[in-house]
């Protein structure tokens, strides 16, 4: 569960856009809402069930995919892309920090 804050600063998105996406989510039955027990003006939001196979379809798929992006690599070449991919998060770390 997050709320609708957490998941704008993950997201690095407005809270507008979020609650937007939410309520499109829980329109799809993908998402629901509730709130905090412990802070009742607090909205949790969370996968259903059906989200939840939802979800697991599309990093199936996603997982396929990069694997055969990445199949014809030699291991210098994926050793090469990390360290150029660990560089370029570095660098957009830094950029969103400032």
């Amino acid at each position: 569960e997050s709320t609708i804050s957490d998941l704008a600063a993950v997201l690095g998105v407005s809270l507008s856009a979020v609650t937007s996406l939410v309520d499109r989510l829980v329109n799809d039955e993908l998402v629901e809402r509730r709130h905090s027990e412990e802070d009742r003006r607090l909205v949790l939001v969370r996968l259903t069930p059906r989200g939840e196979q939802v979800l697991a379809a599309k990093q199936a798929a996603s997982t396929q995919l990069i694997a055969a992006a990445f199949a014809s690599l030699t291991p210098r070449e994926i050793s090469t892309l990390t360290a150029l991919l660990e560089k370029a998060t570095v660098n957009l770390t830094e950029a969103r920090s400032s």
